[in-house]
């Protein structure tokens, strides 16, 4: 029988297996311009392009579901795997349908690996009394800080999407290796528990909304903004990575902040600033600055939209029993995911229909309704 290792060697593992992911989405967004290129198509197809991520990754996250009920021990090693083959498919892609396979193909593992990402977090806090879950989401996002201007520099000498994604394939396996030993012993003993139906109330759908329209907005501001900066702007590779770096590292900052807080500021509040912040800098962001205010307002966009996300999976996997507890975190963070998963064909649609203006205030929309979507939750709460 495997001996189990100690919380800090488990959680350890853990947020290797989210540095590895943040850099798949650090490479992604630096290497746009080039997926673009690959592609051969305009802004708009290449939008619905990149929605192959939404092909692959719906059928995954509604599977996984049900599949972390009996696989739970494995399902976290096997989606990094899994992971990393797609990024070897990526790295070769040559023309659009190939890219769009591989695309899918990711965003396939990329579902699975977000449901068994959380729910390890949550059998590590509810097992050992840990707090991780926005200490391992800011660790992500550094990662991503990390792989977005290396995969710049990259491309700036004369590499590209072979070189970028063949080095992220690398660090997924190397992931999976590790979480196959360490982890397998506090997943085997959480997959002991029966699990009951979903029980997925009018709160969990609400929270789940909230973290889609995050998870929307990162998405959109970390792909999209390499894409603005270089077509509108014709900066160079290296000056484009800072947009997502520095949106990145505010989202990071924003998770370890949330993550020191969270004991003496209730949730609710984390979420109200995602809102009332991240809403107004998006409208700014709509006057089409230049880089320098780019970044900067990036940088502030990150710090208001970095905690959405991990509080909500925190405050469900808080809320629920044992039982309970799988199947409703995995249909949030599968709401979640859609948020991720729609927002390049969103964004495409309106680059090439409307204009960036018109993107960006779209985006900003999104996120004054998140206050809506708080308010929902208080009062449900008070019922």
């Amino acid at each position: 029988m495997t001996t189990a290792l100690s919380p800090r060697i488990q959680a350890s593992s853990l947020c290797l297996g989210y540095v590895a992911a943040g850099f798949f989405w650090g490479g992604l967004a630096a290497s746009m311009p080039d997926l673009k290129a690959i592609s051969a198509l305009g802004a708009a197809g290449f939008g619905w392009l990149m929605g192959a991520i939404t092909v692959g990754g719906l059928p995954a996250l509604l599977i996984s579901g049900f599949l972390m009920r009996r696989f739970q021990p494995v399902m976290l090693p096997a989606s990094l795997a899994l992971f990393g083959l797609a990024c070897l498919i990526l790295s070769r892609a040559d023309g659009a349908g190939m890219l769009g396979v591989a695309l899918g193909l990711a965003g396939a593992a990329s579902g699975g690996l977000d449901i068994a990402l959380n729910m390890r977090i949550s059998i590590l806090e509810n097992a050992y009394s840990m707090r991780l879950f926005n200490l391992a989401h800011g660790i992500f996002t550094l990662s991503v800080v990390a792989a977005a201007p290396l995969a710049g520099a990259i491309r700036a000498f004369g590499g590209g999407v072979e070189e970028v994604f063949t080095l992220v394939a690398l660090s997924l396996a190397l992931a999976a290796l590790i979480e196959n030993r360490a982890g397998a012993t506090a997943q085997r003993a959480a997959a002991a528990t029966p699990a009951s139906g979903m029980q997925f109330g009018a709160i969990a759908i609400l929270l789940g909304l909230i973290a889609a329209a995050g998870a929307f907005s990162e998405q959109a501001a970390m792909s999209w903004t390499v894409l603005y900066l270089e077509t509108l702007w014709l900066v160079e590779p290296l000056q484009s990575a800072l947009a997502p770096a520095a949106f990145m590292l505010g989202m990071s900052g924003g998770r370890f902040i949330a993550h020191m807080i969270e004991l003496r500021i209730r949730a609710h509040r984390i979420l109200l600033a995602a809102g009332l912040i991240g809403g107004p800098a998006f409208l700014l962001l709509s006057m089409l600055p230049s880089l320098p205010v780019t970044v900067m307002l990036c940088a502030i966009i990150g710090i208001a939209v970095g905690p959405v996300e991990p509080t909500v999976f925190r405050m469900v996997s808080r809320r629920m029993s044992d039982a309970a507890r799988g199947p409703v975190l995995a249909g949030v963070t599968a709401l979640a995911y859609v948020g991720y998963l729609t927002a390049s064909p969103l964004m495409g649609t309106m680059v090439g229909g409307a204009g960036w203006a018109a993107a960006w205030t779209m985006l900003a929309i999104v996120l004054l309704c998140v206050i809506l979507l708080v308010r929902a939750v208080g009062a449900r709460e008070a019922t």
